[in-house]
């Protein structure tokens, strides 16, 4: 019988050091409710099971799958664009265990976890090497590597700055012969060695000073070179047992994260032919194998053999032959087709923005309406798109307000209205116009619009259902994004809402009811909107309650994303400053449109679930309307039968089309080969435990919203009890020592990190609204990002050595130790700032001298500023260093991360203590309370 934590029911005691035992029923899926009609049964949640399809479509022309019922036969991401459906034995697939799942972490070497320093420590010398940047197809950025501990930074950031190289991916020059052999499994001697067991009890430090770099499966070496970069596609085990039971055995997640559309630089390959298998319909990639002299080719997928193409050995762009050992498709995991005309049946989609505002007395006293048009004004030259880009604006309170934008016009107008029951658009082919033929008038809106809203009758309230009626009719034609900004809950019209935060309720196990969506019209709205290529991204400015966990449903099945600001307003101007940053970064950042993924694996695996924001249009088939480097996304995955026989890898392929914001269409692939074994302590000595945390959180998400958020901590809680007895029964060791391999070393840090984290703990402090943005940030970040948020980075900066935090001759920048999350580590003299993906916090310690201070913010004490602050320019090396870091974490961050200085007399003093996961918060277990309370059970 399978454990299945995070799907089954379970009383919910409060956290103590002893733990519950281990849950074993049958997994309860969420209850689906009522799809509208026409369209295909969807999860009430991405990431809950896949319903098996009643029966399967009707083959359409030459085999292929039709599209499902309520899409349109001329999609331009028609079905066989990107391959045909799963086997028709899919729908009998055997549900894998969801049990809860815990982080852990790669392997240390035993050299870097001997030479681990005291906490606190300076380095004496920069730690890592750093993964050389990339840049896309719109253009370079300069990022954070979030896996070492360097940095490197964008040229005029500082005094003195020179220009960052930006590298191209490598891809050696291998002739794509025949896949070589996996290596002989190890000896009993070899596999002591890699298992490496660690007695957690015996120290309280596991953190290593530097990140550690994600783990590579072991392949031979010229296969290793080639397989994907993890930093895109990630698997949980890097080593895939060879059939269920083995899986089963091990207590640990199977499941797959891709990062599709990030920065990195892929090479582009333009041809008249894109190969593929006719089976499978799987892209050519390094892993196939070539027979008959290189005339016939093996798909690494499904095994079946296929003729080369005749001109696949000539290169149209130079005419002329091309030796195989250059093809970037055979060289790199990752590449990008232009895609032939066949990938299409309407011309690509432009760029399309409607800003819909609102225009209520609340945000118009919060300056909302005049941050968004500053905003837009200074960037509307830079927007992402090129000249068939279109731009609209609705306003909306009691009524409705649309802007005729016509180029011959010398003013714009405003026109109301008033009718909610039956929207209609007034001059409907003057309100979505093209950005460049009518620039001025765009300009003239902006500037304008602010005074307009002020003198118009003043409206308390908001019309937000309505106001997305009218968006949908301006864009059913062309689809497009919708920028949605909200300050109040909306509560006139269809979809209108009522406060629900009960702060008596906080806490408590009835909570989870208020997690999920009042109601499913938003819900439905967002489909429909998938399906007309409409994507919606929402910007919360709230000053009270404004039921984010129903607002979120608007993003959630559009593929759009979700911002957060609360307490905005002339108050609080650093967050109108992080509010207009991240706007500004959204219109100008890279984007993709009428997008559609799939993820193939061998045969014998299949997906069991997903994560992320999209809509499931088939049983592998993700819509995206618009995908975007800030999303990740993640897929559970189960094992039907047998794997091995036919080949010693399991391999998974993810598939991205979508158009470019230059109007091109494009297919992204990205490819992933993994070994399979047969021996349970391989499996665990090459279990991913980042990707395994990353996952984790994202099942505990749903389990806290279709059952209870006191269900989802004591999953977290029994999984590491789960997998320390699964790796004691293979190692044979005793009872009374807490052992785990090397590659989960960090398995209760960060399962007691998400007990205390702000989606899953228990606390009437916390609003819903806060509560419902931790758990979409879990869903949606990618595993770089979301590691960190799990488990902030802490580091010190009142001992850095003299070359830490200063920029080498290679542009990059070193960074300081990482320490652990506990006061117990922390100086009463000591500096410490502190990254949780979303915010900065500087501390500082009650012993500080007040020279120290003063070398950094340029004052005192007594005159500094506690709480968000702008960094001054003080002309000291320590400020340097500290203006230094600061930059370059926001730098890889999409999110502009404010800077709040904290100290122990500060106000805001328990904000701070509640991110030190290691200590014991909120009547929750330090961390090695929670290992006592582990062993305690492990050895029942």
């Amino acid at each position: 019988q399978l454990s299945s934590h995070l799907h089954s029911p379970a009383p919910a005691p409060a956290l103590t050091p002893t733990l519950a035992p281990p849950s074993f029923s049958a997994p309860t899926p969420a209850p689906a409710s009522a799809p509208p009609a026409s369209y295909p049964s969807m999860p009430p949640y991405p990431g809950t099971p896949i319903a098996a399809p009643a029966a399967p479509p009707a083959p359409g022309p030459a085999g292929q799958p039709l599209p499902p019922p309520g899409f349109p036969a001329a999609d331009p991401m028609s079905m066989a664009s990107l391959g045909s459906e799963l086997p028709a034995a899919a729908a009998n697939r055997r549900r894998p265990r969801l049990y809860a799942e815990q982080p852990a972490v790669a392997p240390m070497p035993p050299a870097a976890a001997a030479a681990a320093a005291p906490l606190g420590a300076s380095p004496t010398q920069p730690i890592g090497v750093p993964a050389p940047p990339g840049a896309g197809q719109h253009g370079s950025r300069s990022r954070l590597d979030s896996y070492t501990a360097y940095a490197t930074l964008p040229a005029g950031l500082e005094e003195g700055a020179t220009s960052p190289s930006i590298h191209q991916t490598g891809f050696p020059g291998l002739p794509p012969s025949s896949v070589p052999e996996s290596p002989a499994p190890p000896t009993p001697t070899q596999q002591m060695q890699i298992l490496q067991p660690f007695n957690l009890l015996s120290s309280k430090t596991v953190l290593p000073p530097a990140p550690l770099r994600p783990p590579r499966p072991n392949l031979p070496e010229p296969l290793r070179r080639r397989n994907c970069n993890p930093k895109i596609m990630r698997c949980t085990l890097n080593a895939i047992p060879e059939n269920p039971a083995l899986l089963a055995k091990s207590k640990l997640p199977f499941g797959l994260h891709v990062f599709p559309f990030g920065f990195e630089a892929v090479p582009v390959i333009e041809s008249t032919v894109i190969t593929r298998c006719r089976n499978c319909r799987t892209y050519i990639n390094p892993f196939v194998t070539f027979l008959s002299q290189g005339r016939r080719w093996r798909c690494n997928m499904c095994l079946r053999i296929h003729d080369v193409p005749a001109d696949f050995d000539y290169d149209p762009v130079r005419r002329e032959p091309v030796e195989r050992s250059e093809r970037a498709e055979l060289m790199s995991a990752t590449v990008e087709y232009i895609a032939p005309s066949e990938y299409m049946v309407r011309p690509p989609q432009p760029c399309v923005y409607l800003f819909l505002i609102d225009a209520s007395t609340q945000a118009i006293a919060a300056g909302l309406p005049k941050a968004i048009c500053e905003t837009v004004l200074e960037l509307i030259v830079e927007m992402t798109g090129d000249s068939r880009t279109k731009i609209g604006f609705i306003t909306y309170n009691s009524t409705l307000q649309f802007y005729n934008l016509r180029s011959t016009l010398a003013h714009p107008q405003m026109m109301v209205v008033g009718d909610l029951d039956e929207v209609f658009l007034p001059s409907p082919d003057d309100l979505l116009v093209n950005l460049h033929e009518s620039m001025e008038l765009v300009k003239q809106l902006l500037s304008s619009l602010p005074t307009m809203l002020a003198s118009h009758p003043p409206s308390s309230s908001s019309c937000l259902g309505p106001a997305l009626l009218a968006a949908r009719e301006l864009l059913q034609s062309c689809g497009g994004r919708i920028m949605l900004f909200q300050t109040i809950l909306p509560d006139k019209g269809v979809g209108a809402l009522k406060p629900r935060d009960d702060i008596k309720l906080r806490g408590t196990a009835q909570e989870f009811e208020m997690l999920r969506p009042a109601d499913d019209w938003l819900k439905q709205y967002s489909v429909e909107a998938s399906r007309l290529q409409i994507s919606i991204d929402l910007f919360a400015c709230p000053s009270q309650y404004i039921d984010l966990a129903s607002l979120s449903s608007l993003p959630r099945f559009s593929a759009g994303t979700v911002n957060f600001y609360s307490g905005f307003g002339p108050s609080a101007p650093l967050t109108v400053q992080k509010f207009r940053k991240e706007l500004g970064h959204a219109i100008t950042r890279p984007v993709g449109m009428e997008a559609v993924m799939r993820l193939r694996c061998t045969k014998g695996i299949s997906i069991h679930s997903y994560h992320g924001h999209f809509f499931v249009r088939s049983t592998d088939l993700l819509a995206l309307p618009s995908v975007n480097p800030t999303l990740g996304y993640s897929f559970q995955l189960t094992i039907d039968e047998k794997l091995g026989d036919q080949s010693p890898q399991a391999y998974f392929q993810a598939a991205l089309l979508y158009t470019s914001s230059s109007g091109e269409r494009r297919i992204r692939v990205h490819t992933l080969a993994v070994p399979i074994t047969a021996d349970l302590p391989t499996v665990f000595a090459c279990a991913d435990g980042q990707a395994i945390a990353a996952l984790v959180a994202k099942m505990a998400v749903d389990r806290a919203i279709a059952a209870r958020v006191d269900d989802s901590r004591l999953a977290l809680q029994n999984m590491a009890v789960d997998i320390i007895k699964a790796f004691r029964a293979t190692t044979n060791s005793v009872t009374g020592v807490l052992l785990v391999p090397e590659s989960l070393r960090l398995l209760p840090l960060l399962l007691n990190a998400l007990l205390k984290h702000t989606a899953f703990r228990a606390s009437s402090s916390l609003s819903l609204d806060e509560r419902s943005f931790a758990m979409y940030l879990l869903k949606t970040l990618p595993t770089w990002e979301l590691l960190d948020y799990i488990y902030p980075r802490m580091y010190g900066l009142h001992d850095m050595a003299p070359n830490v935090a200063l920029r080498d001759e290679a542009n990059r920048l070193p960074m300081p130790a990482i320490c652990h999350l506990s006061a117990e580590r922390m100086q009463l003299n000591g500096i410490y700032l502190l990254n949780t993906t979303q915010d900065l916090y500087i501390w500082l310690g009650r012993s500080v001298p007040a020279d120290v201070i003063a070398s950094i913010f340029g004052v005192g004490p007594e005159g500094l500023p506690l709480g968000p602050i702008q960094l001054p320019k003080v002309d000291s090396q320590l400020s340097l260093k500290v203006r230094n870091i600061v930059v370059g974490l926001r730098t890889v961050h999409p999110r502009y991360l404010l800077v709040h200085v904290l100290r122990e007399d500060s106000p805001r003093r328990a904000e701070f203590i509640q991110l030190l996961s290691d200590d014991r918060v909120e009547n929750t277990p330090s961390y090695y309370e929670f290992l006592n309370a582990v062993a305690t059970e492990a050895n029942r």
